[in-house]
């Protein structure tokens, strides 16, 4: 990104952040928290600096303490989403080599079963034409038609024997 664009997406998000922050100013409840806030930090703040005056060795252990106790925090944390997104990636690797055995074996087992399925058909085709002439044959020659309804209007059908 060109300086010139970061200059204008910088001024940009800082002229929103302003217009943002003045419409919410509008609301008594959001003043009154934001005075109570900057209260707060300007009392914590004079605390702070007057122990950094009055005490500056015994500060300055104090900093330095919570920061490598911090720095500790950090490390640890790292450490452990490191070995987290370590275990993921075997998981999701061992997973995925299970996913495409079992997808081949369902691939293979519909092609079986689509040759299983030609057959029956093929052997209820057979039965089907056995059987067929045979009903032709004795079928009454005086045979009714059978009132019905299909759909909304009457129609005649043949009993089937």
């Amino acid at each position: 990104m060109s300086n010139e664009k970061h200059n204008k997406l910088m001024t940009g998000m800082v002229i929103g952040g302003l217009i943002g922050t003045a419409f919410s100013l509008l609301d008594s409840t959001t003043r009154k928290n934001v005075l109570e806030k900057f209260q707060h930090i300007k009392t914590n703040s004079e605390k702070i600096f007057y122990e950094i005056r009055e005490n500056p060795k015994e500060a300055k252990e104090q900093i330095s303490e919570k920061l490598h106790y911090a720095q500790a925090v950090v490390k640890d944390a790292f450490r452990d989403g490191q070995a987290l997104y370590e275990q993921i990636q075997r998981t999701v690797v061992a997973r995925t080599s299970d996913v495409k055995e079992i997808t081949q074996e369902t691939l293979d087992t519909l092609q079986h079963s689509k040759g299983e399925i030609q057959a029956i058909t093929g052997k209820l085709k057979e039965a089907g034409t056995t059987v067929m002439p045979t009903l032709e044959t004795n079928k009454p020659q005086n045979e009714e038609n059978l009132p019905a309804i299909q759909g909304n209007r009457m129609v005649n059908i043949h009993p089937v024997l």
